[in-house]
């Protein structure tokens, strides 16, 4: 994000693969503007929560059950996740 500013927080949450570098979420300091720590990968935008890292399968490449949802009848929903594949050239 730029230098936007907002009403409301917002996670995030990173889908990283074996070979993804863990990036450190660290809140910026009490006198940071966001124009001092736009370029510092480590500093949270000040609107941003931080969220969980979820690692790959090591089998499948997929990330599995990153969301679970109770439903009233007492049974789930598992939420999986897979990487996307785009058309484009690489």
């Amino acid at each position: 994000m730029t230098f936007s500013r907002m009403n409301d927080k917002y996670i995030v949450h990173e889908l990283l693969n074996a070979t993804d570098t863990i990036t450190p979420c660290e809140a910026p300091s009490a006198d940071a503007t966001p124009a001092s720590t736009i370029f510092q990968q480590n500093v949270m935008h000040p609107n941003e929560v931080a969220g969980q890292d979820y690692m790959a399968s090591p089998e499948d490449g997929l990330w599995r059950s990153i969301c679970l949802v109770a439903l009233l009848d007492s049974s789930s929903i598992v939420v999986n996740a897979g990487p996307i594949h785009h058309r484009g050239t690489q």
